[in-house]
């Protein structure tokens, strides 16, 4: 047991030698590697230094951009307001400048008519051949005007009174020539053309009305054929 523990110790202690070789070993190549490493490390905190104070500097700057822009973002939208209401305004006076402008020619030409008025009332000058002046020609348009609705009035009143008779008379003459149409045509059918004046026969009552003449009575006054000249 003795040996074998001596022994163990012993593989113990080599490795223990082996392993305290590997750690050292390992701790040179550490030392060798921060050694490489410490500048490097030494240019980044430095540079995260400057990034620091670059990242702060930049906020700050945002922070007045951003409150410059909404500075002027505020004049804008008041400028843009007041530019809106003086464009209003502008287009209010030009349309009152341009209503005031006809108003005062009108009123000008007004005046004018009123001087002429004047010069044609007392003979100085003439309007027009038998116009003396604007009041005879206002109330000779008036006139005129009157009559002519009297006149179309009038003729109004006949149309509305004779429509009915009137259009019978054209259904009636329009039936007396399709009759009439159809007897020529029957008689330059059965007869030979170039003899005497040919009687088409007697005319009944109907066709008497269909053209406007009373029916004959027996005996009594009235057409009792219808002749047309020879073909």
């Amino acid at each position: 047991m003795s040996e074998e523990k001596n022994e163990a110790d012993a593989v113990k202690g080599r490795t223990l030698e082996e392993l305290s070789v590997v750690v050292q070993d390992l701790v040179n190549t550490i030392l060798e590697k921060r050694k490489k490493l410490a500048p490097q490390i030494v240019d980044l905190r430095t540079a995260r230094n400057n990034a620091a104070v670059v990242e702060q500097e930049w906020e700050e700057k945002k922070s007045q951009y951003e409150y410059h822009k909404g500075m002027l973002m505020a004049e804008v939208n008041k400028l843009e307001t007041e530019v809106n209401h003086l464009t209003d305004e502008n287009r209010l006076s030009e349309s009152l400048y341009h209503r005031l402008n006809c108003q005062l020619k009108i009123v000008n030409v007004q005046a004018q008519r009123v001087e002429d008025e004047k010069e044609y009332r007392a003979g100085s000058k003439v309007l027009d051949g038998q116009i003396r002046s604007y009041t005879h020609l206002f109330h000779s348009t008036t006139e005129t005007l009157e009559q002519k609705s009297k006149s179309m009035q009038k003729r109004r009143r006949d149309i509305d009174e004779h429509h009915d008779y009137r259009l019978q008379q054209v259904e009636w003459f329009t039936s007396l020539k399709k009759i009439m149409q159809a007897k020529v045509a029957a008689l330059q059918a059965g007869n030979t053309p170039g003899g005497p004046t040919r009687m088409l026969g007697p005319v009944s009552d109907a066709e008497m009305e269909m053209y406007g003449a009373a029916p004959r009575r027996p005996g009594g006054p009235g057409a009792d054929v219808l002749t047309l000249p020879a073909m």
